[in-house]
């Protein structure tokens, strides 16, 4: 999986205990996230189309985080606006909004002459839809206090997948979306590089985090050149 992250919309301070918003955090990758975040201090709405974040959220609350939940559907603008909503009414700002929302409608391995319209509208809408909503409304409360990140997930599969042409469709227009709104929000940052943020970039790279991490490039210049 790839995650292209739009990045900061501003220089703004970042508070010491940010606000994210999960999107699927009831899935695997979406608890793995929202417990990583939690870990290094983030206050959280945790958000699924499922009624499945009961245990997670105890866990979570259990480990001294602040947690809120949203059962909705974020492929949808009500379902984004209510998320992103319980963030502002609970702590009054979005700092972080993290789009995991996606998946594959229909069979795993399906031929383009396969593909129903209801699973290409459904694919795109949760890979795609959701992740559109989601940043436009955090945009806008980000933009009222003058920072904040957006990580969006994607997958190798956006380069092209010849059994999965509606999710690489999806995915291919999540990045073209992520780049976009870089561009908007925050692009280019307007600091220049210093010495620290290659080391800081290096230090990832050579971290545990970074352990399925192969032959790709990182680039750290403010958002310039912004189609590397």
């Amino acid at each position: 999986m790839t995650a292209p992250a739009s990045g900061p919309i501003s220089a703004g301070e970042t508070p010491e205990r940010p606000v994210a918003v999960v999107t699927a955090a009831g899935g695997m990758m979406g608890t793995a996230i929202s417990t990583l975040l939690a870990t290094s201090g983030h206050r959280l709405v945790l958000n699924d189309r499922r009624d499945c974040l009961d245990a997670l959220a105890a866990q979570l609350r259990g480990r001294g985080s602040e947690v809120e939940t949203v059962v909705a559907d974020v492929a949808d603008t009500e379902g984004a606006e209510a998320t992103v909503r319980a963030a502002l009414l609970r702590w009054g700002r979005v700092d972080v909004l993290v789009n995991v929302a996606g998946g594959i409608k229909g069979p795993v391995d399906n031929p383009l002459w396969d593909i129903t319209a209801e699973q290409w509208s459904r694919t795109v809408s949760v890979n795609l839809d959701s992740a559109f909503f989601c940043t436009q409304q955090a945009a806008k409360a980000m933009m009222a206090h003058g920072s904040g990140r957006i990580v969006n997930v994607a997958s190798t599969s956006w380069a092209g997948s010849p059994l999965h042409a509606h999710y690489a469709a999806a995915k291919a227009g999540l990045v073209s979306l992520t780049r976009s709104a870089a561009q908007q929000l925050g692009n280019p940052l307007g600091r220049p590089n210093e010495p620290e943020d290659i080391a800081e970039a290096v230090a990832f790279l050579l971290g545990n985090g970074a352990r399925n991490i192969s032959g790709q490039l990182l680039t750290v210049a403010g958002g310039l050149n912004p189609a590397l």
